[in-house]
């Protein structure tokens, strides 16, 4: 068993649902592209790494994304809120045996970087 584990939070890509502060700014349509475009890049640069991953849902896992179902597990957040659902995922991993797990978010656009 490997005993390095990557966590990777996502929402469910929905309009209005992610990156509402930007969306303030730029609109739902638009945030929800960046947001798209955050997630593949994501995918881009953890799927060559040789470690496990988790990609963990907000809402409904989907088996038809860009997360590769033979790369990526997919499990559900559970939790009342972000804190609850990391600790969740975290305790998780460490039952599972894992010693080294860190997590990634897609929170890395704002508006005033893409201006």
């Amino acid at each position: 068993m490997n005993t390095k584990l990557i966590i990777v939070f996502v929402r469910n890509p929905k309009l209005g649902r992610v990156k509402t502060r930007l969306a303030a700014g730029i609109g739902a349509a638009k945030a929800l592209t960046i947001y798209k475009l955050l997630m593949q890049h994501t995918e881009a640069i953890l799927n060559p790494i040789d470690t496990d991953k988790i990609v963990y849902y907000s809402e409904s896992i989907s088996y038809s994304d860009i997360w590769d179902n033979t790369i990526y597990d997919k499990q559900l957040q559970q939790g009342s809120d972000l804190g609850e659902r990391m600790e969740n995922a975290f305790k998780n991993a460490f039952e599972k045996g894992y010693k080294k797990v860190i997590n990634m978010f897609q929170r890395y656009a704002t508006q005033s970087n893409l201006r």
